[in-house]
C-alpha cells in the first residue's frame, strides 16, 4: 500500500493528489523496527506492522470515504484494479527472484505452493495450517495477505455502512466502524479464552483487523470534521507520549510466540492506540515538531520505497546474518541490511513499480476517452 493518497474520478481512475509526507516518515519508521526485529535487535519491532495496518486502514477508507461522497458509488472493479496494480508486479518479481534462489538451494518441492500463496493472499493461513512452515523467502509476507484480504473485503464493508448510514441518519459511519472494531476485539479475547495460540491471534485477519479497523475509524472521524475539531496543541501534546509508548513497546514487548502473551490479550490495543494518535497527529497538525521531523527528507524517501522494503529486507537480513556472523554484532547486521535493502528497493522502484504505474495510467487514460457514457462495475447507496 503506497501513501500517495488518490483521489478518484467519475469516471472510476484514480489521479495523484498531494503526498501526505509525514506518513511516509510513520512508514520508514515502522519498516525499519520490523527489520531490527528480524534482524533480533529489537524484541517488539513486529509492532511496525500494527503501524502498517492502521495507516492501510486509514489510507484505504478514506479514498473509498471520498468516492461515494462524490459520486454515491463505489467502483469496486476499480479500487481491486488499482491494488492489483500497486502490489502484483513487484511482488511478482521478488517471487520470481525467489523461485530461481530455490532451485538453487534444492527447494523446488515446496517454493511454487508457498508463493502461490502469497500471490492469492493467504500466506497467513498457510503458515498456521499448511502442512509445512513458509521458508524465509515468503514467511515475513503473511502481513500482506492479510492487507490483500482487508482490500478484498472492506471495499464491500464501506458499501454496506454507507448503505446503512443513508438509511439510518443517526448512526454516523463512524459509530459503526467503531462497532465493528469492538466485535474483533472480542472475538480476540474470545479465542484466547477458548485456548488459541499467540501465533494465530497474530496472523489471523479477523483477530488483527481491529489494527485496519482503527485507521478506518480515523478516516471516518476525519470525513465527518470530527478530527479537526481537536485543537492543534492537543494533538502536539498527545503526539510525544503516543510515540514514547510506541518506542517503549517496541523495546519491552516479549518475541511473538505460539504461547499467547500480555501482548496478545491487550498489549497490542496501547500500540495501536499510539498509531493511530501519530497518524492523526501528522494529518490534523503538519506544523508539529514530530510532524515536520516525520516529513523531511531521509524518512519520507525510506517511506516511498517501504513496500518494495518490506519485500525484500527479511530474506537479506537472514543471508547477511550468516555472513556478518555473531563477532559484528546485531548493530553491523542492521546496518548492512538497510543498505542493502535500499538498494533493492530502489530498483524495484525504477525498473518495477513506476514503470507498471506510467502504464497502467496511459491505459487509464485511454480506456477514458473510449469508454461509453455509462459505466458499469459500481456499487452505492444514495445519501
Amino acid at each position: 500500500m503506497t501513501t500517495n493518497l488518490e483521489t478518484t474520478n467519475r469516471d472510476g481512475s484514480a489521479t495523484p493528489a498531494a503526498r501526505m509526507q509525514p506518513l511516509d516518515g510513520i512508514r520508514a519508521v515502522a519498516v525499519l523496527a520490523v527489520l531490527c526485529y528480524h534482524a533480533e535487535a529489537l524484541p517488539g519491532g513486529y509492532l511496525g506492522v500494527d503501524c502498517f495496518f492502521v495507516l492501510s486502514g486509514f489510507l484505504i477508507t478514506g479514498l473509498l470515504i471520498k468516492e461515494h461522497a462524490r459520486s454515491g458509488r463505489i467502483s469496486l472493479r476499480d479500487f481491486w484494479l488499482r491494488r492489483a496494480f500497486r502490489l502484483l508486479p513487484a511482488l511478482l518479481v521478488y517471487l520470481a527472484v525467489g523461485l530461481a534462489a530455490a532451485a538453487a538451494l534444492g527447494r523446488l518441492r515446496t517454493y511454487p505452493l508457498e508463493g502461490l500463496a502469497v500471490v492469492v493472499g493467504v500466506a497467513n493461513w498457510w503458515q498456521l495450517t499448511g502442512p509445512e512452515a513458509l521458508g524465509a523467502w515468503t514467511s515475513h509476507l503473511w502481513s500482506l495477505s492479510d492487507e490483500q484480504q482487508f482490500y478484498l473485503l472492506w471495499p464491500l464493508g464501506v458499501v454496506g455502512l454507507t448503505g446503512l448510514v443513508a438509511r439510518h441518519r443517526r448512526v454516523p459511519l463512524w459509530l459503526s466502524i467503531g462497532g465493528l472494531l469492538l466485535v474483533v476485539a472480542g472475538w480476540r479475547l474470545l479465542l484466547l479464552a477458548h485456548g488459541a495460540s499467540g501465533m494465530r491471534v497474530y496472523l489471523g485477519l479477523d483477530t488483527r483487523a481491529d489494527a485496519l479497523l482503527a485507521g478506518a475509524l480515523l478516516a471516518a472521524l476525519a470525513s465527518s470534521g470530527l478530527l479537526a475539531r481537536v485543537p492543534r496543541l492537543a494533538w502536539r501534546v498527545a503526539a510525544g507520549p503516543a510515540w514514547v509508548v510506541l518506542v517503549g513497546l517496541a523495546a519491552t514487548a516479549p518475541k511473538v510466540d505460539l504461547d499467547p502473551s500480555w501482548m496478545s490479550w491487550g498489549g497490542s490495543w496501547a500500540a495501536t492506540a499510539a498509531a493511530v494518535v501519530a497518524v492523526g497527529a501528522c494529518v490534523s497538525d503538519p506544523g508539529g515538531a514530530i510532524t515536520r521531523l516525520l516529513g523531511s527528507r531521509a524518512p519520507v524517501r525510506l517511506g516511498e520505497v517501504s513496500y518494495a522494503f518490506y519485500l525484500w529486507h527479511f530474506p537479506i537480513v537472514v543471508a547477511l546474518a550468516g555472513v556478518v556472523g555473531p563477532r559484528a554484532g546485531r548493530v553491523a547486521t542492521v546496518l548492512v541490511a538497510v543498505a542493502v535493502t535500499v538498494v533493492a528497493a530502489e530498483l524495484s522502484r525504477r525498473l518495477v513499480e513506476d514503470p507498471v504505474a506510467r502504464r497502467r495510467k496511459a491505459w487509464t487514460a485511454r480506456a477514458v476517452r473510449h469508454a461509453a457514457p455509462a459505466r458499469g462495475g459500481g456499487v452505492g447507496a444514495t445519501g
